[in-house]
């Protein structure tokens, strides 16, 4: 695979949490612990792609999380106008990750027919699962779905571009993909919420929110599987992201960090 392609992860917001409600199971010690939210840029030679598009500030509000920068403008740190991006690819459709739907005019959007499935059946009538969506959202996936702008996988592995693979794991919701991306470090994962943390994967603790806790740990494996080394998997929510990679510019430090290069820091041990 020769395809070499940049990628970023940009911060958009931060919150404090408690580590209980971050391990399934519950830590002995429940001390504070921050979650970051974050969108992704894959950056190749003939094609862009913005991965997730955050949380709006409506969704937000509702839950107590504020925004430092809005997600869809943030893209333009890395030189990508919410206007003209060609490709977005939603993970998943859980509020923090489908808040920008409407704001890509252009595009086309990739996600797995299970996703949009399961946020729109019945299922959603357990809190425990509908408490994650907003009903806007999906209303607008939808609407983008008839109006024959999403790219609907059905298969568990989609190769979207050279060295940009989507992978099917559902686990912590029912369509849940990562991004296999191919870059100079080698293959890299971007997990997604397969793992909030990186402690997630490690531990083989669960995050608590979970359509299915088995499929969750299965795709512990996965990731493991399909990145070359435990660098290269990047968890959805972890702060140490923004710590471990070099900024992608002088005025990016804790906002974008520049993935495709690997660590600047000494490697992770592999699993």
């Amino acid at each position: 695979m020769s395809a070499r392609n940049k990628v970023f992860a940009i911060r958009y917001a931060s919150r404090k949490a408690e580590r209980s409600s971050c391990f399934l199971g519950g830590p002995a010690d429940d001390a504070p612990v921050q979650m970051d939210y974050f969108v992704w840029a894959i950056i190749g030679e003939a094609r862009a792609f913005v991965v997730d598009t955050g949380f709006c500030a409506a969704s937000g509000a509702k839950r107590g999380r504020v925004a430092d920068r809005d997600p869809v403008h943030a893209i333009e740190r890395v030189g990508l106008q919410a206007d003209t991006v060609t490709d977005v690819i939603q993970t998943h459709l859980h509020y923090d990750h489908a808040g920008g739907l409407s704001a890509f005019p252009a595009a086309r959007f990739h996600m797995h027919a299970r996703e949009l499935e399961f946020a729109a059946g019945p299922l959603m009538r357990f809190d425990h699962l509908a408490q994650h969506y907003e009903r806007a959202h999906v209303d607008t996936a939808m609407s983008l779905t008839r109006a024959g702008r999403v790219a609907i996988m059905e298969e568990p592995v989609r190769t979207l571009a050279p060295g940009v693979e989507l992978h099917h794991v559902g686990g912590h919701s029912d369509g849940l993909t990562c991004v296999r991306v191919m870059t100079k470090a080698g293959w890299l994962l971007l997990a997604s919420d397969i793992c909030h943390f990186r402690e997630n994967l490690t531990e083989r603790r669960p995050f608590p929110v979970a359509a299915n806790v088995v499929d969750m740990l299965r795709a512990y494996e996965t990731a493991e599987a399909l990145a070359d080394g435990a660098d290269l998997i990047i968890p959805g929510h972890d702060p140490d992201v923004m710590e471990r990679f070099p900024a992608a510019g002088p005025k990016d430090a804790g906002i974008v960090a520049r993935l495709d290069g690997g660590p600047k820091e000494t490697p992770l041990p592999n699993f």
